[in-house]
């Protein structure tokens, strides 16, 4: 068969397939807005003095909302709760429920992309890997097989 294609074409798309996946990938995984961090011990300090009025979970991230306003991120530990983890850095358990002046907690299923993120990070170089390869071996096929006689 004659490929009337160059190789330098081929070679163009494969880049310009990997710079399109790239954009794609961190563009959902980039956050839309700038939300300071904070520790977990000065949400802790903040909850003592009465400053927080809503935590929401999702796995690990906290998102903090303060009394006056404004929003922080947290991260606690993996093991234990929200409220184990407060109450065993001195917050009251009076400080949690749903009335006046305390803390109300919601607890959010993590997004899609926190779980797919490791998934897809493992299995898309493998792809392509397997893509390069198949690749090759048609460019060699195009050459009436010559690349892979070459011990004959």
């Amino acid at each position: 068969m004659n490929n009337t294609r160059p190789a330098r074409s081929n070679l163009i798309y494969v880049v310009l397939l990997v710079i399109l996946g790239a954009l794609l990938f961190s563009s959902f995984t980039r956050n839309r807005e700038t939300i300071p961090s904070v520790d977990i011990g000065e949400v802790a300090q903040q909850a003592r003095a009465g400053q927080v009025e809503r935590i929401a979970v999702s796995g690990q991230e906290l998102t903090v909302e303060f009394a006056d306003g404004k929003t922080a991120r947290s991260r606690k530990e993996d093991a234990g709760s929200v409220v184990e983890t407060l109450r065993n850095l001195g917050v009251p358990e009076s400080a949690f429920g749903s009335g006046p002046n305390q803390i109300q907690i919601t607890v959010q299923p993590p997004s899609f992309w926190t779980s797919a993120g490791p998934l897809l990070a493992s299995v898309v170089p493998v792809l392509l890997l397997a893509v390069f390869v198949l690749f090759l071996m048609r460019q060699a096929q195009g050459a009436g097989n010559q690349a892979l006689l070459f011990g004959k």
